[in-house]
């Protein structure tokens, strides 16, 4: 992956365009200029990072105006999209394009909504004007920026995105954030940005009264899938002569009398939560040392075949959200029934989402069962 300046962007850029509507039959570039004024002499507003002067297939000359930014974010495209209609008002026939190293499908999307065009450096695009219309869609990211999406998901910044997601209703201060995540106000206000910068999340209210609230659950969630796999925490399998109902009932009144922190997850989760298919291995997240777990349990360490896998939080915050299913009264008597402490159906749909064995489909199910309605109930409560 490569790093990219501001500064840098302008002789790519400037080749992106010029070969791009040098690829439309009948569309001839006039002229291309960096830093350029925009308007006539009388009434110039500004300058753009790029401007080029054509002509399109029907005969009419068109000034495209660019943007550039570092950064490809919907919150920076649809900004630099104020700063184009403010560039192009004066101008007639003019049209104006975002650029930046990458543009997601997100930033696409906000681009269309502000009827601006795109350009990035890894051969994405979108022109729409006068009877000109180029779109190249798909191209991977080859770029990287010092605080990417990437670093939204980290081990402890992923502990705020889980709290805005569990609490979708809820209007957020940056110190709040940070002491409802066990983080630093630091990492909760960088946290914050890239949230703004992508859209997740909406600001309202200025000085001490600002907040901010998830605008974007399902997007937010989506994009966190991709970045995370419940392989990322470590685990260990084992082998025991009960059968799985049994055994997840052992377990949870071990844990219980022991004051052990766990949770089931994946096959046991969805169990638990909204049954949504058969299993024979259940999951669950353990804290500490499970040796002793393992012994009273009469467990054996297995290679292949496991009935139970435990699981070694990769953090902490894994543990955040946790409920009780309701049915803890019958396990406590003895009887076998589905009862436990259970993930949050956040981190309940990451681990299913990345569990291969029918898992996807359960966390699909979930989703649309569970956190959709809970999305739309509590977000337009909100409002």
């Amino acid at each position: 992956m490569k790093l990219i300046s501001e500064r840098s962007l302008a002789p790519g850029l400037e080749a992106a365009l010029s070969e791009l509507l040098a690829s439309r039959p009948g569309l001839r570039l006039l002229s291309l200029d960096r830093e350029a004024a925009v308007g006539t002499q009388d009434t110039q507003v500004g300058r753009a990072d790029l401007v080029a002067q054509v002509v399109t297939p029907s005969g009419r000359h068109f000034t495209l105006v660019v943007k550039a930014k570092a950064a490809g974010e919907p919150r920076i495209a649809r900004l630099a999209a104020g700063q184009l209609r403010a560039l192009i008002g004066s101008t007639p026939l003019s049209y104006g394009v975002f650029a930046a190293p990458y543009v997601s499908d997100s930033t696409r999307r906000v681009c269309i909504e502000e009827s601006i065009g795109f350009l990035d450096l890894c051969g994405n695009c979108l022109l729409s004007f006068d009877n000109v219309y180029l779109s190249i869609e798909g191209k991977p990211n080859l770029f990287r920026t010092g605080r990417g999406l990437k670093s939204l998901f980290s081990r402890k910044a992923s502990r705020c995105v889980r709290a805005v997601l569990v609490n979708p209703g809820r209007d957020w201060r940056v110190q709040d954030l940070a002491a409802e995540a066990g983080v630093s106000l630091g990492l909760a206000f960088n946290t914050k940005t890239l949230l703004l910068n992508a859209e997740y999340v909406a600001e309202k209210g200025k000085g001490p009264n600002r907040r901010f609230r998830l605008r974007k659950p399902e997007e937010l969630l989506l994009e966190w899938s991709r970045n995370y796999s419940y392989t990322d925490n470590p685990s260990t399998a084992y082998y025991s002569l009960d059968d799985t109902r049994t055994l997840e009932h052992r377990l949870a009144k071990y844990c219980r009398e022991n004051s052990v922190t766990y949770a089931f997850t994946l096959t046991s989760g969805a169990a638990l939560v909204a049954p949504m298919l058969r299993y024979d291995t259940a999951f669950a997240y353990v804290a500490g040392n499970q040796d002793a777990l393992a012994s009273a349990l009469g467990l054996k360490r297995v290679e292949t075949g496991a009935n139970l896998v435990l699981m070694e939080p990769y953090d902490e915050g894994v543990f955040y959200g946790v409920r009780e299913t309701g049915l803890e009264a019958a396990a406590a008597e003895g009887v076998p029934a589905p009862s436990g402490r259970v993930v949050s159906d956040v981190q309940l749909y990451l681990d299913l989402k990345s569990y291969k064995a029918r898992g996807q489909e359960a966390a699909d199910t979930l989703l649309e069962q569970n956190l959709k309605p809970q999305w739309r109930t509590n977000i337009t409560a909100a409002k």
